[in-house]
């Protein structure tokens, strides 16, 4: 970690995006539309004092990001938008929501995977590798350790453990001040 951190005002920024993640996992049910949730998702960021950081970020020959969090259906990998996938979500549907905020100055940002009712037996393996590489390359994070150990223990479980493959140039980013 920099010595130049923050580390209440990065944590708050966190608990921000954790406060809204917990929301929304008692808000999404089936039969809501994405717009709905993306919604839900500035109408708390709003009532937390924060605001998000995707909603009108622009890379360079890129339209600007339309909405408050990244939201992907099924099979759409990452940076979902409502427009990605107009139809209510479904019994079976497992959606995952980004969302990246800015609060006193620092960036939170989490994605976390909800199934809407029901899930597949590979929707729940998917699901549980997705929690159980998290934990594996937690793990691995002490004083002096590289980031890469983390990547590592990420991708070992992941490719070699539990059948599923990571997608190349989609593996994180860091946060700070800036996205």
């Amino acid at each position: 970690m920099s010595p130049k951190i923050d580390v209440p005002r990065a944590t708050a920024a966190a608990e921000c995006v954790v406060k809204t993640h917990f929301h929304l996992a008692e808000f999404i049910r089936e039969g809501m539309t994405l717009a709905q949730i993306d919604a839900e998702v500035a109408r708390t960021l709003d009532s937390l004092r924060c605001k998000s950081c995707f909603l009108g970020y622009k890379i360079p020959r890129t339209p600007p990001f339309p909405c408050h969090a990244c939201l992907s259906v099924n099979d759409c990998v990452v940076h979902g938008t409502v427009a990605s996938h107009t139809a209510p979500l479904k019994e079976g549907d497992i959606i995952s929501i980004d969302i990246g905020v800015t609060h006193q100055g620092w960036i939170g940002d989490a994605a976390w995977t909800y199934a809407i009712k029901s899930r597949s037996e590979k929707a729940k393996a998917l699901m549980d590798c997705g929690i159980e590489s998290l934990r594996r390359g937690i793990a691995t994070m002490q004083p002096g350790t590289q980031l890469i150990e983390f990547a590592r223990a990420v991708q070992t479980y992941v490719e070699s453990e539990s059948g599923f493959h990571l997608t190349r140039g989609l593996g994180g980013h860091g946060i700070g001040r800036k996205l």
